[in-house]
Formats: structure tokens, C-alpha cells, sequence
């Protein structure tokens, strides 16, 4: 009998560790509703996919990760949606802690920009997972930023700055050694956030190993001989290359030192455009096929040719570039659209779109 029971103990303790082992294995399963505020038609959704806000800590910095790609692209849409939008984002995220944003404003000239500061502890060890999210174009006040020269660098000088004294207030410098950066934004947003990502190891210390780069239909940034120094392999940029739109908005100066706004004072040197580039490296989609159709109908509900030019550089459209080779199932319950990407979540209801 004792034998039989000490059997059981070893089969019990041999299963308990299996169970652990694998829930070590499987990535959290996280549900983020997100909004396009540009998909005016668009419902709220809830996408799920495995995240684990530890991956800014555990993972390289250098290696492309589908995961925080993802959730770069639902941050980039919070914030365009509003603070509070934003704040449950983060939350959702397991990245807001102590949150803070800057130039929401309806008068202030810099780009609206939010932080997120969390401790957390892996493997023995404290860590910071700072985040910093830039807004694209939601005013006119953005629109004139975008075209006026050097905004971009004038920017994210700010929002170092605003970054440096928020830390500060938080009692940490911004190359503390526990410090990890997850660095995003949508378009003028992107713009900053890509300068921002490269300054912070050029010019501030910190390590590009810390530094996690994902920027959204960023607009050139950079000289060309500085972008291709190789040094920014952390940052990536996810841009467009195969409609007239997506080259307009992404593949041209606006704000950078020299740029379309020169056109007003009659200075632009249409050379330029050979010269400029973005820090880090470019994802560039250029293949608007059917999976991707797919894709941007099951974000939104909506069929992508039935949205105008603009639609077109929206945050969905380049998470649709993302999702286009991945397997992706859509439910309803509830009436909450529910988006699985790659086995998010168990789906029990399939939803053909009409």
C-alpha cells in the first residue's frame, strides 16, 4: 500500500511538473480591443495573440518579433483614440504602471506623446519597461509639423526630454542599466519615435540591446549615410512601397531637415529624395493581395477598396500587411468582434463577412 501510494506521489509530482513546464512554454494569450479611429465605420475588436511584456526583457532586441510588432500597432491606435483609450492599451499590455502624456492639447505644437513606466521582475531581477508611443497627425497643428523642416529632430528632442524628466520624477536616469525601451508610433508619430529609438543610444548611452524599436508608416528620417551605418538594427520600420499613397506618405522628406515644407519658401531640392532614409530597418509590404484584403477586412469588418486614399496609411492597413501570411479566425459573441491570430484563442464561431 505504501508503495502504491508513494507511486501516485511520484506521478502526481511528475505531472505537476509537466503542467508547469508547459505553461513556462506557451505564451500568454492576450485580448486587446482595438480601434482605428481613421476606420470611422469600424466596430471596437478584440485581437488576441501571445504576448508577454517580459519579451522586453528576455528577447533581442535585434531579431524582428511578430508579437510586439502587433502590439506596437494597438498602441499606435490607442493613442490616436485618446489618453484614456491609450491607458487601458497599456494596461492590457502589462506595460502602464505609472502613465503620463504630453502635448494633447488642442494649442501645443509638439507631437502628443505618452510614457508608461512598469517595474517588474524576471528571473530574480528588477526591471524597467519604459514605453514610448508617439501619436500620428490628429490636428492641424500636426499636419503644419509635418511640413515644416526639422520638426522631426525638434520633436524628439521634446519628447527626450519630456522622457528624461519623467523618468526622473520616477527616481531613474535614462541609461539606468535595468532600463528596456519599447519605442513606437504611427506615421508623424513614427517619424519622432524612429529619431527617438536612435538618439537614445547615440546620445543618451543606453544601450541598443535595451532599446526596442517598432515604428508605423514612418515618413524618412535621416540622412542616408547615417541610416546606413548598420549600428540600428533594433529599430523596425513598417512601411509601404506598392500604391502611389503609401509611397506619398512614407517614402518622402515632410519633415526632416530638408522638405516638402521648403516648397513654401521655394528652397526644395527635389535631390533629396536620393539622400533620405529611416534609422534602422525597413519592412517594406508591397504586396496588396488577397490575404491581406483578408486580413484588413477581419480588423475592421469592412472591405479595404471600399475606404479612400487616406485609409490607406492608416495603422490597420500596415497591422494588415503583418497579418496577411498568418492565420488569423474571426468570431462574434456578444456582439464583440474577436480577432484570433494564430491560435490567440479558441474560436467558436466563424463569421463570413458579407
Amino acid at each position: 500500500m505504501n508503495e502504491v501510494t508513494t507511486m501516485k506521489k511520484k506521478l502526481l509530482t511528475v505531472l505537476v511538473a509537466l503542467a508547469v513546464l508547459l505553461a513556462l512554454a506557451v505564451p500568454n494569450v492576450l485580448a486587446v480591443p482595438y480601434k482605428d479611429p481613421g476606420v470611422s465605420i469600424s466596430e471596437s475588436i478584440d485581437i488576441q495573440f501571445p504576448w508577454d511584456a517580459e519579451t522586453l526583457v528576455k528577447g533581442n532586441s535585434n531579431a524582428y518579433d511578430l508579437n510586439l510588432a502587433i502590439g506596437a500597432g494597438a498602441l499606435c491606435a490607442a493613442v490616436e483614440s485618446g489618453t484614456a483609450v491609450a491607458e487601458d492599451a497599456l494596461g492590457d499590455l502589462s506595460l502602464a504602471g505609472t502613465v503620463a502624456h504630453y502635448g494633447y492639447g488642442v494649442n501645443t505644437s509638439s507631437v502628443a506623446h505618452t510614457f508608461a513606466l512598469q517595474p517588474v521582475s524576471v528571473d530574480g531581477n528588477d526591471y524597467n519597461l519604459i514605453t514610448v508611443v508617439g501619436r500620428g497627425s490628429m490636428s492641424l497643428t500636426d499636419i503644419m509639423t509635418d511640413i515644416t523642416p526639422g520638426a522631426f529632430s525638434e520633436n524628439a528632442n521634446v519628447v527626450l526630454a519630456d522622457l528624461e524628466g519623467f523618468l526622473a520624477d520616477n527616481g531613474l536616469a535614462l541609461k539606468d542599466p535595468a532600463n528596456r525601451y519599447f519605442v513606437t508610433g504611427h506615421s508623424l508619430g513614427g517619424a519622432v519615435a524612429n529619431i527617438v529609438a536612435h538618439r537614445l543610444a547615440t546620445e543618451n548611452g543606453v544601450l541598443r540591446t535595451a532599446i526596442y524599436g517598432y515604428t508605423y508608416a514612418s515618413p524618412w528620417t535621416a540622412n542616408r549615410s547615417d541610416s546606413d551605418s548598420g549600428l540600428d538594427k533594433n529599430i523596425f520600420n513598417l512601411v509601404g512601397g506598392s500604391t502611389v499613397a503609401s509611397q506619398a506618405f512614407d517614402n518622402f522628406c515632410w519633415g526632416s531637415d530638408e522638405t516638402f515644407g521648403n516648397l513654401l519658401n521655394g528652397s526644395y531640392n527635389l535631390f533629396e529624395f536620393a539622400t533620405k532614409r529611416r534609422y534602422g530597418t525597413d519592412k517594406v509590404f508591397d504586396n496588396q493581395d488577397n490575404a491581406f484584403k483578408a486580413a484588413y477586412e477581419a480588423l475592421t469588418g469592412i472591405a479595404y477598396d471600399a475606404n479612400g486614399t487616406l485609409a490607406k496609411h492608416l495603422v490597420t492597413t500596415y497591422l494588415a500587411y503583418i497579418l496577411a501570411d498568418q492565420t488569423l479566425a474571426v468570431s462574434v459573441e456578444d456582439g464583440i468582434r474577436t480577432v484570433a491570430i494564430n491560435g490567440g484563442a479558441p474560436v467558436t464561431e466563424p463569421v463570413t463577412e458579407p
